[in-house]
Formats: structure tokens, C-alpha cells, sequence
């Protein structure tokens, strides 16, 4: 039986059921992608290549793992939430707003930031969402770093 190389469309005879390419080049320039860039795991510090600017882990078990490494459990976290909250008086830092009031942490855990006093504030629910904006516009890794230096 013949088929048509996914990419040149010539025919070839495949050795298995699986295989859509005539041949290795033909399947290295399908997959090769230059607009790919290579970026760096913030977990394992593997090197992995994407098209998403956005994306800091090579995979979502690294990203668990980042994110469970820095988040205490939820007993932990209420004797740490109560904490900052009478820290800073029941009171948005930002607007002085004392409704739904949130634990922001300054430094995002993803990037490197701790769930430590020093790296929260109590921010009101108009406020963290402006944080998280702010954050996520200075998408790449150089960007946020040098952000989190200067402040």
C-alpha cells in the first residue's frame, strides 16, 4: 500500500503503520519550527524549546513541583494569611480598602518569590487583580527579573 509523505506528497511505501514521512528529512523539516524558541525550566533548568513566549516549565509535573516547594499546607497558610492581615491592619496596602481582602505575594513564587511576611501584603480583590496584570505583562523570565530587582 502507498501513501503520500505528509510533507514533500510523494508517495512511498511505509515500513509501519505509523509512519507519515518518506524519509527522516522530510520528517526533521516538519517538526523543525523556526519560529521555536529555547528557553529554560524554572524547576529542573532542563532545556526545552516552544513557540509559547509565556510558558517556564519544560512540563506540568516540573510545575507542580515549583509551585508545592514554596506553598505551605492550608493549616499553615491560615496561621500565615491571619498573620498578614493584622500585620498590615485589615487594610488594602494599596487603596487602604478594608473589603474582600487577599494575600498577594509580592515576588510571584514562580519566580523565586516565598510564602514569608516579608513577600506579603494584603491587597483588596481590584488591587491583586491589578497586581497579577502588572506581573503578567512583563511576561518573560529577563523582564520579570529585572522588575523584581528595581523594586
Amino acid at each position: 500500500m502507498l501513501i503520500n509523505c505528509k510533507l514533500c506528497k510523494s508517495e512511498f511505501k511505509p515500513k509501519n503503520r505509523t509512519q507519515i514521512f518518506c524519509s527522516q528529512l522530510c520528517s526533521k523539516k516538519f517538526h523543525y519550527n523556526p519560529d521555536q524558541i529555547e528557553k529554560e525550566c524554572l524547576y529542573c533548568q532542563k532545556k526545552f524549546k516552544t513557540t509559547n513566549k509565556k510558558k517556564l516549565f519544560c512540563n506540568s509535573e516540573c510545575a507542580k513541583q515549583k509551585r508545592k516547594m514554596n506553598c505551605p499546607n492550608g493549616y499553615e497558610w491560615q496561621n500565615i494569611r491571619e498573620f498578614i492581615l493584622e500585620r498590615d491592619g485589615f487594610s488594602c496596602q494599596k487603596c487602604k480598602s478594608d473589603k474582600l481582602l487577599h494575600v498577594h505575594h509580592v515576588r510571584p513564587i514562580l519566580f523565586g518569590g516565598e510564602t514569608k511576611p516579608n513577600n506579603l501584603t494584603t491587597v483588596c480583590a481590584k488591587c491583586h487583580q491589578n497586581e497579577h496584570k502588572k506581573i503578567y505583562t512583563l511576561y518573560s523570565k529577563n523582564k520579570l527579573q529585572k522588575y523584581f530587582k528595581n523594586n
